[in-house]
């Protein structure tokens, strides 16, 4: 019988063994070492402290407030128990981001007094306040009997000497378990860490329902800003359409009916009439090309949009430098988003800012585009209502919010201003 497969096969597995083995022992040697365990421990050590210390001065304010208010005087304490409840919360979240990222705060409270101390969070906050201090010491207690049972028992051969019960070996058996055990140690460590912070985030964070209220509010505003910036749109197309096109079509019809009166009687005049009408139609067909340039840009479609932003810039009448750098072409929506943003800032440049160059970067990759127009003009721009109008920035910025991305403005008095958007691209289900 052939025994070489079997040969083989035991050296793969040897081979898979060993290598399981040392990557399994850099990652304990790296747990060791990695600063986030240590911030983790830190952070429960300085956690516990802050805890016990604000909860006696808040205990310290409560227990009499509570006593004193039987005869009226206590709501002073109550109120100094309400502030530092509300200290405690603001330095938690600001705590966690040691091991963690920030907590973000909750809206503020308004109304009266009393609807401020019937608010459920801030309820939350002070059952907090009195007893996350105990789940910090439980915790703490956890992650120090991880480091201290192996240290321990690293420790045996130094003194296992003395006693008589215990071998030699068997004090070597125990300190081999011991650092074992503590290669161990930054695991349960991390995790009482993390599930601290899960119970920090849970009981002064945000609350679900409250983010979710506030979304659709954002959503409910956003929808009515691209109402009114599609009825203002709808209203600046009419008036180009009457002022200008409608008005040159009107003239042309004049033109066209003098020039058939002239055939006979006066053929120069009626070629120089029929010139007149083909430069207005040129006009006005141009014209019709600017505006529908407005709804739709087909080159957009056609070319892309570093294509459509360099028509853009070529029809700026204040030079304009274009930085176009994008790792995959953006999704339709988010494509023309960018070129109506770019446009109606080069817009506003050319009619407000007496700018004398402008520029205009748009970096894409994988996941988000950021749009930044920047110019050297007098600045004062801006994307609120007061400023130039829904059909302007503001509408913009709806545009851009819808597509649930990011708008800015800097522009002080004087200038530069800069102009930027940042654009995430829709996550495919």
């Amino acid at each position: 019988m052939d025994d070489r497969p079997d040969a083989s096969r035991f050296v793969r597995e040897a081979t898979w063994f060993a290598g399981e083995t040392r990557r399994l022992g850099r990652d304990a040697v790296a747990g060791l070492v990695d600063p986030r365990t240590w911030r983790a421990l830190g952070w429960m050590l300085l956690t516990l402290t802050t805890r016990l210390i604000l909860l006696t001065v808040t205990v310290a304010l409560i227990v009499p407030s509570l006593a004193l208010c039987l005869v009226g005087i206590g709501i002073p304490l109550t109120v100094g128990a309400h502030w530092v409840v509300r200290g405690e919360v603001g330095l938690e979240r600001k705590l966690v981001a040691m091991v963690g990222s920030p907590v973000p705060g909750r809206p503020r409270s308004t109304g009266s007094l009393l609807s401020r101390f019937s608010n459920r969070d801030r309820w939350r906050e002070v059952v907090f306040a009195l007893t996350a201090w105990l789940l910090t010491a439980i915790g703490l207690t956890v992650a120090l009997l991880g480091w201290g049972v192996p240290l321990y028992l690293l420790s045996v051969p130094l003194w296992g000497w003395a006693v008589e019960s215990l071998s030699w070996p068997e004090s070597i058996a125990m300190a081999v378990a011991g650092a074992l055990l503590l290669l161990a140690a930054p695991v349960p460590t991390r995790w009482v860490a993390e599930a601290l912070v899960r119970h920090t985030e849970v009981s002064v964070g945000p609350d679900r329902l409250a983010q979710m209220a506030e979304q659709v509010r954002e959503v409910s505003e956003n929808r009515a800003e691209i109402l009114e910036a599609v009825r203002s749109e709808r209203k600046r197309i009419e008036r180009n359409l009457h002022d200008g096109v409608q008005q040159r079509l009107v003239a042309l019809g004049i033109d066209l009916g003098i020039a058939r009166t002239k055939v006979d009687e006066d053929p120069a005049e009626a070629i120089r009439l029929l010139d007149e009408a083909v430069s207005k139609t040129q006009t006005s067909i141009a014209e019709l090309r600017t505006i529908g340039r407005g709804l739709q840009p087909a080159v957009l479609g056609d070319r892309g949009l570093d294509a459509a932003l360099s028509s853009v810039v070529a029809m700026s009448a204040v030079p304009v430098r274009l930085e176009c750098d994008l790792e995959i072409e953006p999704p339709a929506e988010i494509a023309e988003t960018a070129y109506f943003a770019v446009s109606e800032a080069i817009t506003n440049i050319m009619k407000h800012s007496r700018a004398r160059t402008a520029s205009v970067s748009v970096l894409g990759d994988r996941t988000a585009l950021r749009v930044e127009v920047h110019d050297d003009g007098e600045g004062g721009a801006t994307d609120s209502p007061t400023g130039h109008g829904p059909g302007g920035l503001n509408g913009t910025a709806a545009r851009i919010r819808a597509t649930g991305g990011t708008f800015a403005v800097t522009s002080p008095r004087g200038g530069p201003t800069t102009v930027t958007a940042m654009l995430p691209y829709p996550v495919e289900p």
